[in-house]
């Protein structure tokens, strides 16, 4: 589990043809705005389907790529770039901005919106060279997939710790207790002190305890 700047765990979901890694951060369920016909079909061609960029949504090569786009994703078929069809759009590409921002680090971060742009096309490059993938900033569902790989791998390393691991402390050697080395000339006995006699203390007398009075009786009248 990867921590984002809020200290909200990163989740990991399903979406589709291929299963993504999500910031908590981000809302994916709607998007921002509706897309114009050239930011869809930039979209669409950053996923890999051939479409060109254009201001229209209505020839029949794009018609073509959202009938495959909806087919993939099990959208209701009619060519036509509805709600719900950009809103799946807009939230595989905030998925794919995501993940590149967890596996390449760049510094600023891809901010995470519903535009492929020239800044996702320069980061999609950039990934398809780290991980030997043809460079051309389409992100199809090859390189989205193999993103996704390399994001759960991130994501599954354990978190690492400030805390250093304390060496173990070295066992003390025992000091050997030394032993009595035998005396070979016995010892000259010590001289006994001669017994001083001490004079005995004269018994001290103690006082006779005095007769407690004894009470007079007056004589009757």
């Amino acid at each position: 589990m990867m921590w984002n700047r809020y200290g909200v765990p990163v989740a990991i979901i399903g979406l589709g043809l291929a299963a993504s890694v999500v910031s908590c951060e981000v809302a994916f369920a709607q998007r921002s705005r509706d897309y114009t016909p050239r930011e869809f079909r930039a979209v669409l061609r950053g996923f890999g389907y051939n479409v060109t960029l254009g201001d229209t949504l209505t020839d029949e090569a794009t018609r073509a790529a959202i009938r495959q786009f909806q087919q993939g994703y099990k959208l209701q078929v009619d060519g036509i770039a509805g709600p719900q069809t950009q809103n799946f759009a807009a939230n595989i590409v905030k998925i794919l901005k995501s993940n590149l921002n967890l596996t390449l680090q760049p510094s600023p971060a891809l901010p995470i919106t519903q535009f492929y742009d020239s800044q996702t096309e320069a980061a999609v490059k950039r990934f398809q060279e780290q991980v030997s993938l043809p460079v051309t900033g389409v992100a199809n569902l090859q390189v989205r997939q193999r993103l996704d790989q390399e994001a759960r791998s991130i994501l599954g390393k354990p978190k690492p710790t400030s805390t250093p691991t304390p060496s173990p402390k070295p066992t003390p050697t025992p000091t050997p207790t030394p032993r009595a080395t035998p005396q070979t000339t016995p010892p000259s006995p010590s001289p006994s002190p001669s017994p001083s006699t001490s004079p005995s203390p004269s018994p001290s007398l103690s006082p006779s305890p005095s007769p407690s009075p004894s009470p007079q009786t007056s004589p009757s009248p």
